[in-house]
């Protein structure tokens, strides 16, 4: 079966070759128990190491069932290993974190058995050797002889001819050490045991054979416990050893005549072990361990053999793969110490990450490094879209219940001119008077009352955006100075506020209109925001348009035309017939003419170019009486002819959304459904602010350099966790797994930590953002992150530990070839 034929092996050093074996030539069959003896350091591990496959020859030959192995690469000797090859070693060589069951399915795994039925092998194949009682026990809490049984129960998983023991009992005392020797012998009936021992009387009872090997050389080779136990099976006494040569040949060969043994070696096999094993083998573990039955030759060498064979012919051998799928998944669930500083780690890379991501996303649009420019859209609100039809078409009460319902809005105002208008009515907070002294052009001295405004934060926002559920009393707003506020005290319902309202980018930086406001409404939100009638912000924006009013005055009634024209800002005035205006008294103070009397109201249209294509002339009179409050360009009309000149409707509307990161997904959603709309604060933004621009560029370059050396960071630490942690991969070689199968789960393990770090940051961040009303810096990045921010971050953790498995597989290669044991 096994015949090695001249075999050498020499360790190399700076300045020396040793060699290990010197032309050894043996040959082994099935249903020999061979013991293998000689001091340390002789070549007796090495020898167990080549037959094994572990290690490699440099000359020689080794033949397996009379096929040579000197052609074999690392994939065949991985095959020769995981196919051929049982263990069983002195210091077990188990997996610690795995239970007594995940210990012997690993090795059933490792040769590609289905996991339900692997298991069931399993369970069944520990109670053969004593061990169905400890199914789910950690090694480490295993007695060391229930360690060896586990370590025997493994190796006949695998149904290999050959099972190589390197001092199974070494660290056993000698009542266990003798139940595993009892044990190996009743297996050897049909396989080959090859096992290595320093006290050879203690195995002298079972073995079949013995060969004893000093300085890499053959020196005795003989077969016992038989009636020719004392022929000589290899007579030659090799001549290199020392003085006296025949020494060890003698006193090796007298022990057996000296004792014979009485009975075949292969009794111990047929005959149940008689007591159970001692409960000293047990220290960890009170209850006993039953023996293995004396079926357990016969069993594991035909009914395992059958079963093995009936799973491949059934197709439940899995790829490597799902091999290495199923070992990270026992790693994940079994390695407790090793998950949970991995984990850690990998949750603190994901927090950090996602803090640099977050503020790169953030930086990612240049907007805010640019300065604002108000002179078309004067209110700054980063959040504010204007939109309307692309016809020009007037906003409808169809496209506000749009509006509203759209994604991330939170207010619709039909009147988006409006809200570039302040007002202002808190008297000494957003406006005060002064008094000047002035002449009028009768030369009589006038005391004209100034207004200086103190704030310019407030601006106009229809009712448009209210309904009957925002307020808490009242009504809404209707009429033409009717308002709704915030007020805890219901009694303000019905009184009137002073309210003054400026519009520089419409009527100019020295025009003011003052307006008496009734509150109808009360709001149910505590809100600074004002809410004006849509007739009174229908009013205030006419001049926003590319039209042209003109008031000409002073007629002396004979056709010769009017002396005297004023750009007019028209407004409603109250007690007005249909045909009157009534101009204010800085008209009257500081116009030369006084504009009373006969006049004419002008309406000049002009297109979108600036082109004038239509002009219109109404007949009207001027009256004596005037208004103090507004500014010299307003001129009051009649109610009724302002509406037939000035419809109510608004062609453009404005939209406030919940944070300007969902900027583009409104805009791209509203142009999708045909609207034109703009950000105003990206349209009035165009210079660039220098120092903005450079701190700007800094944060995403430092959230760059942190994303790259973390990437470091983790490789170095798990790499260097993992290497500690490596053993496991050793033992697993040993069983037989290749290396592709052992870096496969290093690849499908790593990811699964940096998967879930990032699902419970992200989760983390989204529960606290909706429902704690969380406004710490992790949670308010988040709304920087969209779909393909989110799979980048995920992605970017996940490639770190794809990197850290193809580093930590680099030296896994290197350590996986070399040989697990010390030479010896």
């Amino acid at each position: 079966m096994i015949k090695l034929e001249n075999i050498s092996k020499y360790y190399y050093s700076s300045n020396a070759v040793v060699p290990a074996l010197k032309k050894i030539q043996l040959e082994f069959n099935i249903g020999e128990f061979v013991s293998i003896i000689g001091e340390s350091g002789s070549g007796k591990t090495t020898l167990l190491n080549i037959i094994s496959g572990l290690d490699t020859y440099d000359d020689g030959e080794l033949y397996y069932n009379g096929k040579p192995t000197s052609h074999f690469d690392a994939q065949d000797w991985e095959e020769y290993r995981k196919n051929k090859i049982g263990f069983v070693f002195a210091n077990n060589n188990l997996i610690d974190n795995y239970s007594a069951l995940q210990n012997v399915e690993s090795s059933l795994l490792i040769q590609g058995i289905d996991v339900h039925r692997a298991k069931q092998m399993a369970l069944d194949i520990l109670k053969k050797v004593g061990m169905g009682d400890f199914t789910n026990q950690k090694v480490a809490r295993l007695s060391s002889g229930q360690r060896q049984r586990l370590t025997i129960a493994r190796a006949l998983a695998k149904n290999t001819d050959i099972i190589i023991a390197d001092e199974p009992t070494a660290n056993l005392d000698s009542e266990t050490g003798k139940q595993i020797i009892e044990l190996l012998s009743k297996i050897s009936k049909n396989k080959l045991i090859l096992l290595v021992t320093h006290d050879y009387e203690e195995v002298e009872s079972y073995v079949t054979r013995k060969i004893r090997i000093q300085d890499g050389q053959v020196v005795l080779d003989v077969s016992v416990g038989k009636s020719d136990s004392m022929e000589l099976i290899s007579e030659q006494i090799l001549k290199p050893v020392s003085e006296p040569a025949s020494e060890p040949v003698s006193e090796p060969i007298s022990e057996p005549v000296s004792e014979p043994i009485s009975e075949p070696a292969s009794e111990p096999i047929s005959e149940p072990i008689s007591e159970p094993i001692s409960e000293q083998i047990l220290e960890p573990v009170s209850a006993s361990l039953p023996a293995p039955t004396s079926e357990i030759t016969s069993e594991i060498t035909s009914e395992w053999a059958k079963i093995v064979s009936e799973g491949k012919n059934k197709k439940t051998v899995k790829s490597s793969g799902s091999i290495a799928r199923r070992f990270a998944f026992m790693n994940l669930t079994t390695q407790y110490s090793k998950t949970a500083f991995i984990f850690t780690f990998m949750l603190l890379v994901a927090i950090i990450s996602f803090l640099s991501f977050g503020i790169i996303y953030s930086n990612l649009d240049d907007i805010k490094t640019k300065r604002y420019d108000n002179s078309v859209f004067y209110h700054e609100d980063i959040n504010r879209i204007a939109v309307r039809h692309s016809d020009g078409a007037e906003i409808t009460a169809a496209d506000m219940n749009f509006f509203q319902s759209a994604a991330h809005v939170k207010i619709a105002d039909m009147y988006d001119y409006a809200n570039d208008i302040n007002y202002y009515c808190k008297f000494d907070t957003d406006y005060k008077y002064t008094y000047s002294m002035n002449y009028n052009n009768k030369g009589e001295l006038a005391d004209v009352r100034l207004v200086d405004f103190l704030n310019e934060d407030h601006f106009m926002k229809s009712a448009t955006c209210l309904s009957e559920d925002n307020l808490s009393e009242g009504s809404l707003p209707t009429g033409l100075f009717e308002i709704a506020v915030y007020c805890e005290n219901a009694d303000i319902l019905g009184t009137t506020l002073d309210c003054y309202f400026t519009a520089e980018n419409i009527w100019g930086n020295k025009q003011h209109y003052y307006a008496k406001c009734k509150v109808t409404g009360i709001l149910k939100d505590d809100s600074d925001q004002i809410f004006f009638s849509r007739k009174l912000c229908s009013m205030l924006t006419v001049r926003l348009s590319n039209n042209e009013y003109i008031v000409k005055y002073d007629s002396n009634g004979e056709g010769a035309g009017f002396k005297g024209s004023l750009a007019a800002i028209p407004v409603i005035g109250e007690g007005l017939e249909y045909n009157q205006i009534r101009t204010t008294k800085e008209q009257l103070i500081t116009t030369t003419l006084h504009p009373i009397g006969k006049a004419e109201f002008c309406v000049n249209l002009y297109d979108e170019y600036g082109t004038s294509y239509q002009s219109s002339n109404y007949d009207a009179e001027i009256i004596p009486d005037f208004n103090e409050n507004n500014t010299g360009e307003f001129f009051e009309l009649n109610e009724r002819f302002f509406d037939e000149l000035f419809p109510q409707s608004s062609n453009q509307a404005s939209l406030y959304i919940d944070d300007y990161v969902y900027m583009d997904n409104v805009l791209s959603e509203l142009k999708n459904q045909g609207y034109e709309a703009i950000s105003t604060y990206r349209t009035a933004s165009i210079k660039y602010i220098p120092e903005k621009v450079s701190s700007r560029l800094t944060f995403i370059s430092i959230c760059t350099f942190i994303l790259l050396l973390l990437g470091i960071f983790e490789i170095l630490i798990i790499r260097s966790f993992l290497r500690i942690k490596s053993r496991n991969f050793e033992v697993l070689k040993a069983m037989g797994m290749n290396y592709k199968t052992a870096k496969k789960i290093t690849y499908y393990e790593l990811p699964i930590y940096a998967l879930v770090a990032s699902i419970i940051v992200i989760c983390t961040a989204i529960s606290v953002r909706t429902f704690g009303g969380g406004k710490f810096y992790l949670v308010d990045l988040l709304k920087y992150f969209k779909m393909d921010s989110y799979i980048t971050y995920v992605a970017y953790n996940i490639l770190l530990t794809i990197m850290t498995a193809f580093v930590f597989n680099i030296y896994l290669r290197r350590k996986i070839r070399r040989s697990l044991y010390d030479k010896n």
